[in-house]
């Protein structure tokens, strides 16, 4: 239920975010303008995703040899931060595809504002979406670097 609910406040947060830069006009409508130049940025951070994943690894299997803890959860949550960083890129691929198609035959000046406002939350979400995901790796790794290093403190002969 707190997935659900967080998943519902990612959405209004992003149509809300959308229809403001829509309203912004053309000239300042920064989430469409950054539309155009999604898929390399979001290629990009999950290239910068899978170099701290494997960074958060490397500090986890450290923390693993002291503690002896189980890595399974770990990689499951990294697996599934993949798996739906593609699942986005898939998505806004098809999303930009078909929304080309469907302008190019359709006159209908509501409908084409409809699609602007949805680009620009598809925008928003994917962007906010993936530098969550950056940032909360980058904790991770912090917080297991310190774990670390305070037992490599504690224990001077490891």
């Amino acid at each position: 239920m707190k997935n659900v609910l967080r998943y519902m406040l990612y959405l209004v947060l992003s149509f809300g975010f959308g229809y403001a830069s829509f309203m912004c006009g053309p000239d300042n409508d920064y989430l469409g303008k950054l539309s155009l130049t999604l898929l390399p940025l979001l290629t990009t951070i999950l290239v910068l995703y899978t170099t701290l994943s494997n960074l958060v690894l490397g500090q986890m299997q450290k923390y693993q040899e002291k503690h002896r803890t189980n890595l399974t959860p770990i990689l499951r949550a990294l697996r599934r931060n993949v798996y739906a960083e593609f699942s986005i890129l898939a998505f806004v691929l098809l999303f930009f595809i078909g929304k080309g198609l469907f302008l190019t035959h359709c006159n209908n000046e509501i409908i084409r504002e409809l699609l602007n406002i949805s680009t620009n939350a598809i925008v928003f979400f994917a962007l906010f979406y993936f530098l969550y995901v950056i940032y909360d790796s980058t904790m991770s790794f912090y917080d297991v670097v310190e774990e670390n290093d305070k037992y490599q403190n504690n224990n001077p002969n490891n």
